[in-house]
């Protein structure tokens, strides 16, 4: 019987953690934020079926507080975002602060509107999308390959170049620093080496400056 190969689908994680994020990214007084818009819709075009709520606070009485804000006696306060993505539930929590990540005593319904877009976003971020910015890198996984090595340069060009330089820097005369010059020039010009053809350019000017007040 002939063995089926089923590929593999790639996690919520491995989905949404290698998504670079960078160019959604705003900058508010020194802190990084990633647009809250643009987050939800990364997230429905992957996984439409994403749902989400805040946490309420309980009553004295048992009843609760339907506004999605959990409240303390100092005045500030908190949400916390339930987030299920593919059967996965998580939650993240985020106080309701100012613009320099103080919380707020008394906090009104704009600061509280602002604190729960913030919270949906890190709820995200648990799930994998942009959570690098919170560990303060710069570039997702996945977009971190290791470099692809520099290749040796051939030891073949290294000596020929060494020896077209030496031949400027050698020339005994004016007519030899002429022709020495010419042929390490043409070999940079055919290679488009400009920092090649830049210190040939060099060397032969200082040989013909030693020469001329010989």
């Amino acid at each position: 019987m002939e063995t089926v190969s089923i590929p593999k689908t790639k996690t919520v994680w491995e989905t949404l953690s290698a998504i670079n994020v960078n160019e959604n990214i705003e900058k508010k007084n020194g802190f990084s934020y990633l647009s809250w818009s643009w987050a939800w819709a990364t997230l429905m075009d992957h996984y439409p079926h994403a749902e989400f709520y805040f946490e309420n606070q309980a009553g004295e009485h048992g009843d609760l507080n339907n506004d999605g804000v959990i409240r303390y006696a100092d005045g500030t306060a908190e949400v916390r975002c339930v987030l299920t993505v593919e059967d996965i539930t998580h939650t993240m929590w985020l106080p309701v602060m100012d613009y320099k990540n103080q919380a707020i005593k008394n906090p009104n319904a704009r600061d509280i509107n602002d604190a729960k877009m913030r919270c949906l976003v890190k709820a995200m971020s648990l799930f994998g999308l942009g959570l690098y910015i919170y560990a303060g890198e710069d570039l997702p996984d996945a977009s971190k390959q290791k470099p692809a090595p520099t290749p040796a340069p051939e030891t073949g060009l290294v000596d020929e170049k060494v020896q077209l330089l030496k031949a400027v820097t050698d020339a005994a005369t004016l007519d030899d620093l002429k022709a020495a010059f010419t042929k390490a020039s043409k070999y940079a010009r055919n290679r488009n080496d400009d920092v090649l053809l830049a210190e040939i350019t060099k060397t032969k000017d200082a040989r013909k400056t030693a020469l001329t007040i010989k």
